[in-house]
C-alpha cells in the first residue's frame, strides 16, 4: 500500500495527540512529585522543631545549663547533623543559638515557641535532594520524549494503515464495478460502519443511474416505435408521388394531404415523447394551485376542434364547475390526449362527448365516444418505459397519479368512456 497524504495526516494527528498527552502527563508528574516532596520536608521540619524544643527542655532541667542561652547552645551542639537550619531566638531579634542549613533553596520553614520561655525555634529545610530528583526526572523525560514520539508516529502510521484498509478495499471494488454492468454492487455495503454507509450511498447512486439508463433506453425505443409508422407513410407517399411522372394534380394533393396528416401525427408523438421525458425526469408536479377542471376542458376542446373535424368526428362539451388542485398545463395535456385518443378510435361521424362534473368528493373529466374498443395501460410511466400502443394514455395515467387521482376506462355497448378522476376541493 503506497504512502498516502491521508495516512500521513492521520499519523501526524495521532503523534501530536500523543505528544500533548505525554507532555501533560510529564507536567502532572513533576508537579505531583514536587508537592509530595515539599509536604515531606514540611513534616520533617515539624519533627525537627519538636525535637529541638524537647532537647532545650531537658537542658533547662539540668543545673549546669539551667539558663536559656546555655540550654539553646547545648541543644544545638548535641543535635545530629541532618541538614536542617535551626535558629533559637529570644524576644524579637535576640539570637540565642544558630546552626546554618546546607546550601539550597528553602523548601520548608517552621516556627515553635519554647514552653515557659520568651523564645521560639525556627527550623528551615532546603530542597537540595528534592531539586536533584526533579532535575533527574526532567532529564529522563527529555531523553524519552523523542523516542516515544517516534514510536507514536510509527504506531500511528500502522494504525492509520489498518484503519484505512477497508477504504482501500472499497476503492478496489469501485474499480472492479467499472468493468462490469448490470446489477453488480459494492459488497462493502454490508459493513456496519462508516465505510458501509459510503458503500450503501454509492450503491444507491448506482441504482439511480441504472434506472436513469433504463429510462433513457426505453425513451429511445419509444421514440423509434412511435415515429416509425408515420415516417414510413411519409416516405412511401413521397416515393410513390416521385415514381409517377405526370400524376394528376388531385393525386399529388391527396398524397400531400396524407403526408401532412402523417406529419401532424409525428408532431403529436414528438410532443407526447417530450412530455414523457419531462414526466420521467420530474416524477411529480411542481404547481398545486386551485383551478376549475371545467375551464381546462374548454381549453382542450378549443385546441382540438380542428383535429376532431379532420378526423371526421364532432366534439360535444358538457361541463360544470369542478374545483381541483393541480398543474393547469399538465391537466390540459391530459384532456388533449384523451380527445386525441377518442378521435383516433371513434367511428367516422361519431360524437366525442367531453363531460366535467363533481361526483361525490371527486371532480371527474370524462371523454366518451363510439368506436373500436381499446385498453388503457395497466401502469403509468415506470423504469421499463410506457406501453408502446398506448403512450398517450400512459401519459394521462401518470398525470392523474401525479395529482393523486386515477384513470378509469369502461365500455358499454360500442361506447368507450375514459375518465380522469381527481379530488375535489373548494375554489379559492
Amino acid at each position: 500500500m503506497a504512502l498516502s497524504a491521508l495516512r500521513v495526516r492521520l499519523t501526524v494527528g495521532f503523534a501530536a495527540a500523543f505528544a500533548a498527552a505525554f507532555f501533560a502527563l510529564d507536567v502532572a508528574l513533576l508537579v505531583q512529585r514536587t508537592r509530595e516532596g515539599e509536604a515531606a520536608l514540611a513534616k520533617a521540619a515539624v519533627r525537627v522543631a519538636d525535637g529541638v524544643a524537647a532537647a532545650i527542655a531537658r537542658e533547662l532541667s539540668e543545673p549546669e545549663t539551667a539558663n536559656m542561652p546555655l540550654a539553646s547552645r547545648e541543644a544545638l551542639r548535641e543535635w545530629p547533623a541532618d541538614g536542617a537550619g535551626i535558629a533559637i531566638v529570644a524576644g524579637v531579634r535576640d539570637s540565642l543559638a544558630v546552626r546554618p542549613a546546607i546550601a539550597g533553596v528553602v523548601r520548608a520553614r517552621v516556627e515553635r515557641r519554647v514552653q515557659g520561655q520568651d523564645a521560639h525555634i525556627v527550623v528551615a529545610l532546603s530542597g537540595v535532594e528534592l531539586d536533584a530528583e526533579i532535575a533527574a526526572l526532567r532529564r529522563v523525560m527529555w531523553v524519552l520524549s523523542p523516542l516515544l514520539l517516534l514510536l507514536a508516529g510509527v504506531a500511528g502510521y500502522l494504525l492509520a494503515r489498518w484503519s484505512l484498509a477497508p477504504v482501500h478495499d472499497l476503492q478496489a471494488q469501485i474499480v472492479a464495478l467499472g468493468a462490469s454492468e448490470g446489477a453488480a454492487r459494492l459488497e462493502a455495503a454490508a459493513r456496519a460502519d462508516e465505510v458501509g454507509d459510503v458503500a450503501r450511498g454509492f450503491n444507491g447512486l448506482l441504482d439511480r443511474l441504472d434506472a436513469s439508463r433504463r429510462r433513457n433506453r426505453a425513451f429511445v425505443e419509444a421514440a423509434a416505435h412511435q415515429l416509425r409508422t408515420p415516417l414510413t407513410l411519409v416516405r412511401g407517399e413521397a416515393d410513390l408521388a416521385l415514381a409517377t411522372p405526370g400524376a394528376p394534380r388531385e393525386a399529388l394533393a391527396e398524397a400531400l394531404s396524407r403526408i401532412s396528416r402523417a406529419g401532424e401525427q409525428m408532431h403529436r408523438r414528438v410532443d407526447d415523447l417530450a412530455l414523457v421525458a419531462e414526466a420521467q425526469a420530474t416524477r411529480g408536479i411542481e404547481a398545486h394551485v386551485a383551478l376549475d377542471l371545467a375551464q381546462v376542458a374548454r381549453d382542450g376542446v378549443e385546441l382540438m376542434a380542428r383535429r376532431a373535424t379532420a378526423a371526421g368526428t364532432l366534439l360535444a362539451l358538457d361541463v360544470a364547475r369542478a374545483p381541483v388542485l393541480g398543474d393547469a398545463r399538465l391537466l390540459r395535456e391530459a384532456v388533449i390526449e384523451l380527445i386525441e385518443n377518442a378521435c383516433r378510435h371513434a367511428t367516422p361521424g361519431a360524437v366525442v362527448n367531453v363531460r366535467v362534473a363533481v361526483e361525490g368528493v371527486s371532480s371527474v373529466l370524462s371523454v366518451e365516444s363510439a368506436g373500436a374498443p381499446f385498453e388503457a395501460p395497466a401502469r403509468a410511466l415506470d423504469d421499463d418505459g410506457p406501453e408502446r400502443r398506448h403512450l398517450g394514455l400512459a401519459i394521462v395515467r401518470w398525470i392523474a397519479e401525479a395529482h393523486g387521482g386515477t384513470l378509469r376506462l369502461s365500455r358499454t355497448g360500442d361506447r368507450t368512456r375514459v375518465a380522469l378522476v381527481l379530488a375535489a376541493v373548494p375554489l379559492v
